[in-house]
Order: structure tokens, then sequence, then C-alpha cells
């Protein structure tokens, strides 16, 4: 029995790492008032500061496939879990800034490793005809930890305090990096059980060619040299801005603000942005295989993302319904990013594939390191700081923010309708 449920429960704890990675991410939108008061934090402040999880998170992309091909999930899953559990309790215990600056970035150390990492064990213990499968329930991980960091988060840090919430959830993840050390097995030491699983069909080759090296036909600059690539980088940030910009931070204060309703009452709403995305990533790449067409989806979610952005800044004057209904449009609209890699497989060469991969991923991570800090600065351009101790902001200052959104979104259609060519969803490689 054990054999038979071994991949399944390796796999399923791995991939809570990936849930609790994206909870980390949007934790702070809950608690934008309380950390802004406690630490004097003006939007801009407290938006570059939130921002170094993303900084992390970007340097580590590249080298965590590297790392994980030769450590294996065990080892480096477990030190990143402990890593991200000593940021969350430097982040409550934190008196100055620059300290909680130096938590977000012990959080974002794991994030790169959080998805790969599931992906990595999928590979070793299941046949690799599972592995699309598997790696879109990992996928739909990150809406699941986003709704877990909004409501059931207010509702604790409501409770306890922001401080005491955190220090809860640090000492959590301490108990859960010794359980990573204890359970998860890379395949290797139980070969047995993964050749039940995998040996009838080659898994996933998980080192990726995500370093320039002395091979230039396997370097990022043999890549990089192809226009194609660079057009689908474009689209990967510009579909992942609703979800750093509204999803992670500046969303909640913004309909705070507008309806007078409490962190709680918006996080639990919150629920249907997430939805939005998590039900939409395998609805649109459905769609894309099903029309032999990759272009249209793209069309279809920045459409939606431009239309529903504009909808959102509007909350104030439209009626809720449609608020509402902006929320999920706005994680739909996210759903785009997982096209990037259906056509990034249709273009580059097996061998380049996860090297491209990586760097696709990095484009959607650094939206949270440009848009975040930037929308701050753009609240403190507007606002005359009428309340200026615990930094309240006007509706209005919220709205001029949220500017850059739609705009990205318009520019992600341009480029989808101009510059991107259509596969048809079949091999055409890239020379």
């Amino acid at each position: 029995m054990f054999k038979k449920l071994a991949p399944f429960i390796i796999c399923t704890l791995g991939s809570f790492f990936y849930i609790y990675d994206y909870f980390l991410a949007v934790s702070p939108s809950i608690m934008t008032h309380d950390l802004s008061s406690t630490f004097s934090l003006n939007a801009g402040e407290l938006g570059t500061w939130m921002a170094l999880f993303f900084l992390a998170s970007t340097f580590f992309q590249i080298p965590a496939g590297v790392l994980l091909d030769r450590f294996g999930a065990r080892k480096l899953l477990s030190l990143s879990v402990l890593i991200s559990g000593l940021g969350a309790l430097l982040f409550a215990i934190s008196l100055h800034p620059w300290e909680l600056g130096l938590a977000r970035l012990l959080m974002g150390i794991g994030s790169p490793f959080a998805f790969l990492g599931a992906l990595f064990l999928a590979s070793r213990w299941f046949a690799h005809k599972y592995f699309a499968l598997i790696a879109g329930l990992v996928q739909l991980g990150a809406a699941i930890g986003s709704i877990i960091g909004g409501g059931p988060l207010a509702n604790l840090v409501n409770i306890l305090g922001w401080r005491y919430a955190m220090l809860s959830i640090g000492l959590f993840t301490l108990v859960l990096s010794i359980l990573f050390w204890v359970v998860l097995r890379d395949g290797e030491d139980l070969k047995d059980i993964q050749d039940n699983y995998s040996a009838q069909e080659p898994s996933l080759n998980l080192h990726p060619d995500l370093i320039l090296n002395s091979d230039p036909e396997r370097s990022l600059l043999y890549v990089l040299k192809h226009p194609q690539i660079i057009f689908i980088a474009l689209l990967g940030f510009a579909s992942w801005v609703s979800v750093t910009g509204i999803g992670s931070l500046w969303g909640i204060p913004y309909l705070m603000a507008v309806y007078h309703w409490t962190n709680t009452q918006v996080g639990y709403l919150y629920i249907l942005f997430w939805l939005g995305l998590g039900l939409g990533s395998p609805l649109i790449g459905w769609l894309s295989d099903y029309l032999k067409n990759r272009k249209m989806p793209f069309y279809i979610c920045f459409l939606v993302g431009l239309i529903s952005a504009l909808l959102f800044i509007s909350a104030p004057v439209i009626p809720k319904y449609l608020m509402v209904l902006s929320l999920f449009l706005l994680g739909f609209a996210a759903s785009a990013q997982s096209l990037t890699f259906g056509i990034t497989k249709d273009l580059v060469p097996e061998k380049y594939f996860v090297a491209t991969s990586g760097l696709i991923n990095l484009t959607a991570v650094l939206t949270g390191l440009i848009l975040q800090p930037l929308m701050g600065y753009l609240i403190n351009l507007h606002s005359d700081f009428y309340n200026t101790h615990a930094h309240i902001y006007k509706i209005s200052d919220y709205q001029i923010c949220f500017i850059p959104i739609p705009v990205i979104f318009l520019l992600g259609y341009l480029v989808s309708l101009f510059f991107l060519k259509e596969t048809k969803c079949v091999n055409q490689k890239i020379k």
C-alpha cells in the first residue's frame, strides 16, 4: 500500500510549498494599513519593501532548476521552506522597515524552488504521460494559496494582530520544513517505487540549460536571438500585471476605500479573482488546443483584461455586480500566461524548452518587482496625504495607480496581434 501511495503523498506534500509560496506573496495586501501605520510608510515605500519578495524570486529563477537537478528536491525544498519560515518570523518581529524588506527577501528566495521543485518530484515519481496533468494541478496551487492569503488570513490578522499572525505562520513553516525533510524523497533511494510509475516511459529531464555555458547551442544567448521568444516574454509580462498589481497588493485596500468594507470582507470577495485564474488557465489552454490556434486566445485574454481593468478602476460609479465580475475577469485574463508556455513548446527545440520556460516565467515575476513600487509611487504623487499618520489614501489616489494595468494589457494585445506568429499548435521549431 505504501509503495502505491508514496508518489501521491510525496508530490502532494511537495506541491504544498507552492500553495504556501503564493500565500506569502499576496499576504501583505491584507495588512497594508497596519504596516503603513506601524512603520510610518507611504504607499511608495511600502510597495518598494514588499516588492523585495519578487527581487529575490527573480534572482533565483535561473539557477533554481540547475540546483534542483544537482541537489534534489528533498534538500532544497526543506532548506527553502526553512528560509521562508525564518523570513516570516523576522517579518513578525521587525522594528524597522529595512527588517521588513529583509524578511520579504528571505520569503522570496524559496519562490522559484516551490514550482520547479513540485515539477521535479512529479517527473521522478510519475510517468511522463501524466506530467502535463500534474503540472496543471500544481499551477492551481497558486489560486489556492492566494485564496487562503485573502479572507482566512484577514480573519487571523483581525483576531491575533498582524505580528502574531505572521509569528504563527513562521512557526508552522519551521514544522513544515522538518516534515519535508522526513517525508520527501527524490525517487533515487526508493527507486523500486519510482520504477513502478515511470520506468516504462522517460521522465522529464529537469536539468535546465538556464545558464550561459561554453556551448553556444545550449545557452540563453542562442534562445534570445530569436525575436519570437522576446515577443512571447513580453506577453508573459503583460499577462501577469493584474496578479501582482491588483491581486497581490493594491486591489484590496482600494476596494476597502471604495465600499468601506473590512479586509476580511474584501479578502473573501477576492476568491473570485483567484478562481478566474485557477479556472481560466486550463480552459484557455483547452480552447487553444481545440481551435488549433494560439493567437486568438491571447486576443481574448488581453481584451478581457483591458475591459475588466477599466471596470475595476471605475468601481465607485458602476454597479457592484460589474465590479465583482471585473474581479473574476481580471483573474481570467492572467491565464494568458499559461499560453506562453504552449506556444514556446511549439517553437523551441526540446533541449531549449526548460531554459526558455525559465526566461518566460522570469518576466512574469518581474511584474511584481516593477509594478508594486511603481504603483505605490503613483499613489504618492497624486495624494495630498490628508491622513499623514495612518497614510489613508483617497479613492482617486488608487485609481491613478491602476492606470498602467489597462495600458499594459493593450500593449499585450497589440504585440499578440501584430508581432506574434501563429503556430496552429504544431511544431515549428526555430532554427
